[in-house]
């Protein structure tokens, strides 16, 4: 999934009440060995309105990409 939201309260060091985004991609899927095991991995980021980074998707496609499950203990 992806997703992008608004912050109109965030808490910062700077406390400069601004909006902050969070935009964000996410991984869900159950374990292949186990229905009942649920696996999440979540790439995210939080910046001020016109900062964001233009590789943003680029960089979460390669982390969601790199997730590797391994065989479940018995």
């Amino acid at each position: 999934s992806y997703y992008v939201t608004v912050d109109h309260a965030p808490h910062t060091a700077s406390r400069s009440g601004k909006p902050m985004i969070l935009e964000a991609a996410s991984l869900k899927c159950r374990h292949p060995d186990d229905p009942r095991v649920g696996v999440s991995l979540t790439f995210s980021e939080r910046y001020y309105p016109g900062d964001s980074d233009p590789d943003f998707k680029a960089k979460a496609d390669q982390v969601l990409g790199s997730l590797e499950l391994t065989k479940l203990k018995e």
